[in-house]
């Protein structure tokens, strides 16, 4: 498939991912109402689809989120490998789903691709008086794991945006590495970083 092309647009696979009731199914629901997407029933997960062009570029999106129990046993590395980024989520006023997400992340890290891009999310920020794991121990976490790290609240939809947007932005920048790479030039230069942060706010 020739990605360049206007009627042949990318796609970005992202996986919404963690132990159950965390709030995964919120953050899914506020994504899908942001880019007014379609919500397909897929069994053990969930996948809502959506293709956009922006800035005279075409890009599609498909979000998963697993399911309960131990779906992070079956998600295989040939699947890991078809996704562009990942969600890790927990709820920041339960130690135990900290501790289950610490099991996700060393499986996401460890199955993903290289070009995947990974962010850990401690949610329910809201209930500060509930507060179970600190902030920085999520972020510790996220940098032992050289990932993203955020807290956020499905009762607030921007700082979900906000999440997506980075997780975006940096999968945009990895397409661009990637190009740079098969074009024999190191690095992604700052205009071409700055096009996918200009990109991502489009979104």
């Amino acid at each position: 498939m020739n990605h360049d092309s206007k009627d042949s647009p990318h796609i970005f696979s992202i996986l919404v991912y963690g132990p159950n009731k965390v709030g995964k199914k919120s953050i899914l629901s506020i994504i899908s109402s942001m880019y007014r997407m379609e919500r397909n029933s897929l069994s053990p997960i969930n996948m809502m689809t959506e293709s956009e062009t922006s800035a005279n570029q075409n890009f599609g999106m498909r979000i998963w989120a697993s399911g309960a129990g131990n779906f992070f046993r079956v998600v295989d590395k040939s699947v890991f490998g078809k996704i562009s980024g990942v969600f890790v989520v927990y709820d920041m006023t339960n130690l135990q789903s900290f501790d289950i997400a610490r099991e996700y992340l060393d499986y996401a890290k460890s199955n993903a691709s290289e070009k995947t891009c990974i962010a850990l999310l401690g949610n329910k920020c809201e209930r500060e008086e509930a507060r179970k794991v600190s902030y920085e121990e999520g972020r510790l976490l996220a940098e032992k794991h050289e990932v993203m790290f955020l807290e956020v609240s499905a009762k607030a939809p921007d700082g979900i945006l906000h999440a997506f947007k980075m997780l975006m932005t940096n999968m945009m920048m990895k397409i661009e590495e990637k190009r740079k790479e098969k074009e024999g030039v190191a690095g992604v230069p700052e205009e071409e970083g700055n096009k996918c942060r200009k990109l991502c706010n489009l979104i």
